[in-house]
């Protein structure tokens, strides 16, 4: 269990009602409490990650909603609560009540289970998944006030891109530089997609272009929002796509990857779309409500399916 992040507030920035946008933060594995004063004993990370799920109050998944590559030389002795932190955003069907979110530990296991959707053939790593972890308090739906919200996309010219998507860090490495190079805080900074090729909104993606190019193999797509409450600080100022230091965005990109083991992957340039801003005011009725997995493909679906999370349709 994380040592920290137990019955925290997850603050929600987005007005809509139905619909949730929050920032995360907990710390590392503790094996139990041993001290009156709360301190405990710090155990080793034998697991790969930590999953991000959304429950009721009785801890039964509706689905998960990000992953946190577990830090395998994290400190023994201290516990740090700001050590592991996720942004995360959404929507949910309005029959699910009591909501909270829960973050646990996962351990990969050998093997893959095999299965067929649409005639495609999908591997599926086999996990183990803790059947429970830290819970938030109860989430409450922000409904007043409004939401600033600032949606843009990147394209980014880099080597290694494969190498680039197939790692744990690679949401986090983005999220984290964005936030960086355009001096907002963190906890406002969603990536609603990252990908190899441009986001086509659920339509099947293929690697030949309309002009019958293949696409690039050394480009990555990225979707994005800023989302601010009223309460935030840089809610009422512009955002715009000079709002980016370009050069800080690929040389923290870059960092951050070969930090976490990529050695030869490199960000050589940047395309930033114009931004889209949009103020919405609170709503006290759910409008278009949806589970936070039904917008996600028959492929990923049949995987969370098989790893046993239950869904909200």
């Amino acid at each position: 269990m994380a040592c920290a992040g137990q019955g925290q507030k997850a603050v929600d920035t987005d007005v809509r009602a139905g619909k949730f946008a929050v920032h995360l933060k907990w710390g590392r594995n503790m094996q139990r409490i041993m001290n009156l004063d709360g301190t405990g004993k710090m155990l080793a990370a034998k697991f790969d990650y930590w999953s991000v799920l959304m429950v009721d109050k009785y801890g039964a998944s509706f689905g998960e909603l990000g992953q946190v590559p577990v830090n395998k030389t994290e400190s023994h002795v201290c516990c740090d609560p700001n050590q592991y932190q996720l942004t995360v955003s959404g929507a949910w069907a309005p029959t699910a009540k009591s909501i909270k979110f829960m973050i646990v530990p996962v351990v990969k296991l050998p093997g893959h289970t095999v299965t067929v959707v649409n005639n495609v053939t999908v591997k599926i790593p086999k996990i183990y998944r803790l059947p429970m972890g830290i819970m938030t308090a109860d989430f409450v739906d922000a409904t007043s006030g409004t939401s600033t919200i600032h949606k843009g996309g990147l394209i980014l010219k880099v080597a290694g891109a494969k190498e680039f998507l197939a790692s744990p860090h690679a949401k986090k490495i983005m999220t984290e530089s964005i936030a960086e190079s355009t001096g907002v805080n963190q906890k406002n900074v969603f990536v609603t997609y990252l990908g190899g090729s441009p986001n086509t909104k659920g339509r099947r993606l293929t690697n030949v272009r309309k002009n019958g190019r293949r696409l690039a193999d050394d480009e990555l797509h990225v979707d994005y929002s800023i989302i601010f409450s009223d309460a935030d600080a840089g809610a009422s100022k512009d955002f715009t796509a000079a709002s980016f230091d370009q050069a800080s965005l690929m040389s923290a990109v870059t960092a951050k990857a070969q930090a976490s083991g990529l050695a030869n992957f490199k960000v050589t340039g940047v395309t930033v779309s114009a931004v889209v801003t949009d103020k919405v005011a609170g709503e006290t009725t759910v409008t278009g409500g949806a589970c936070p997995v039904a917008a996600l493909s028959n492929l990923i679906v049949a995987a969370m399916m098989l790893t046993g999370l239950r869904f909200c349709f």
